[in-house]
């Protein structure tokens, strides 16, 4: 008999801008805590499957010009365009946000342009933006472990969760 395994349903996290995680960002500095706080952003969570297919889809084989000990030599390298996927990431990882008003005081949409524009014009809130997403994975990842941990052994004595 195999076991059984399980999945806990990943949705996506508000997180409001005035969040510890955005406290060393540009908007704490640009804007009170009470401020901040009319700001909201929709985060999806990531996998680790997520980002390798990121890391797959950006990284390029390259000829690399080294110089080891005086001498030149080119090697093929496998070099990730880190702005690409950061830009990538960022648009997939934002799935909403609320409180963000044009110059004209109409709320801006939530869109690639947006995203970007914002996150490269604050790159402290953008990292943190990725690294919310990243706490949302390592949390769903330990509700998981926790809740295989917690269900009882199969008859067969594999642990319920391993899909063995």
């Amino acid at each position: 008999m195999k076991g059984i395994s399980l999945a806990l349903q990943l949705k996506p996290v508000w997180f409001g801008a005035d969040d510890e995680i955005f406290d060393s960002t540009e908007l704490a500095a640009a804007f009170t805590r009470q401020e901040r706080s009319a700001l909201r952003f929709l985060i999806r969570p990531t996998s680790r499957r997520l980002v390798q297919e990121m890391i797959n889809k950006h990284t390029a084989r390259k000829r690399v010009n080294r110089t080891d000990g005086g001498q030149k030599a080119f090697t093929d390298e496998d070099v990730l365009d880190q702005a690409a996927f950061v830009d990538d990431m960022t648009d997939l990882i934002i799935l909403d946000w609320e409180g963000l008003l044009d110059e004209d005081e109409i709320p801006l949409p939530c869109n690639r342009e947006n995203k970007l524009a914002l996150t490269n014009s604050y790159p402290k809130f953008g990292t943190a933006i990725l690294e919310s997403a990243n706490w949302v994975m390592v949390r769903h990842e330990r509700q998981k472990e926790e809740s295989e941990k917690n269900l009882p052994g199969m008859p067969d004595g594999s642990a319920a969760g391993s899909g063995i």
